[in-house]
Order: C-alpha cells, then structure tokens, then sequence
C-alpha cells in the first residue's frame, strides 16, 4: 500500500502538465487576481514571488503558449497585466498501476 501510494505520488507530478515553477506562477496569478479582483501586472508577480523578471517573462510565456494564462494591454509602452484563463482542470490524476 506504501509503496502504490509512493509510486501514485511520483507519477501524479511527472505526468503533470505543468511542472513545479508554471505551477508556482499560476498559483500567484491565480492568487493575486482573486485578491485584486482584476488581472495583474508582471510587477506585482515578481515582488510577490521573487523571482528574476527575465525568469517570470520566461515563465508567463509559457503559461499564455500553454492558454492556462491570457495577457491583457499588451503593446508598446503599456503595462501587461496577466489573469487566469477560465477552464476546467482536474487536480486529480487516477492511476491505473495494476
């Protein structure tokens, strides 16, 4: 029993659709948005998280590619403000192991 729940555990974050620093992110976006009620600025994300900014604009990147994050106000000279895409996602990973 130990040792399937070992193995539940490994898989569940290896199979993972987004890996452990996108997950971090999402959970501030999805965070700071509900806090702010409204999206928020890359600025706010980088002082909550403390992170680099070339990291973060790597990150978020990723997370708009993967349609988990839209970017509002983008352009020259304006501040991106990021929210969270409204979707169903399973938090829950069933395994079928044996």
């Amino acid at each position: 029993a130990v040792a399937y729940q070992l193995a539940a555990d490994v898989l569940t974050e290896t199979l993972a659709d987004l890996k452990k620093p996108l997950q971090t992110v999402l959970e501030a976006v999805t965070t700071l948005t509900t806090d702010t009620g409204g999206p928020v600025t890359r600025r706010a994300l980088r002082e909550r998280l403390q992170c680099p900014d070339s990291s973060l604009r790597t990150w978020l990147t990723e997370l708009v590619n993967l349609e988990y994050v839209e970017m509002d106000c983008a352009g020259v000279g304006r501040t991106a403000r990021y929210r969270v895409v409204a979707r169903p996602t399973s938090t829950t990973l069933v395994l079928g192991l044996l």
